[in-house]
């Protein structure tokens, strides 16, 4: 109950409801997170082909895993830190690396029933690989940034 009676319950408007999803939440919900849902699906998609063509430049398919990882994670990292994805709290870079390793488990199990593709632990490693280094690089960047503006004052 507020201190006023006459005002709503903590809203600052008389007889106001609290609203726990207005319009700009819901913005802000698809701004960070329509890309990492449509990302996955590609990924899914791409994982669903029986024979992908050879990787350009003669780069290795681990490589190719931990690059794809790496937007995955950098993705999920900016979905749940929001505004705050370039200097962000190291535990929500454990929570995006976490989900995109999980996702690369689901990813690998998905090619044991597409035709000429198989489950490898070793992608799944590159996988994990790339979305520390993803999801890792802002955080280590938000790390140095406040090192360099505190040497210089």
């Amino acid at each position: 109950m507020s201190a006023n009676p006459s005002r709503g319950p903590r809203t600052g408007a008389p007889g106001a409801r609290p609203r726990a999803f207005d319009a700009d939440s819901r913005l802000r919900v698809l701004w960070y997170w329509t890309p990492v849902v449509l990302y996955m699906a590609v990924i899914f998609v791409g994982s669903s082909i029986s024979k992908l063509p050879d990787i350009p430049g003669g780069f290795s398919d681990k490589t190719a895993h931990a690059c794809e990882y790496a937007v995955l994670g950098l993705l999920l990292l900016r979905a749940f830190a929001g505004r705050r994805w370039l200097s962000p709290p190291f535990g929500l870079v454990v929570l995006a690396v976490s989900l995109a390793a999980l996702f690369g488990v689901s990813d690998e199990f998905h090619q044991l029933f597409v035709p000429g593709r198989d489950f490898d632990v070793h992608d799944m490693v590159a996988d994990a690989l790339g979305a520390s280094i993803g999801a890792g690089t802002p955080w280590a960047w938000g790390i140095i940034r406040r090192f360099f503006r505190v040497r210089s004052r």
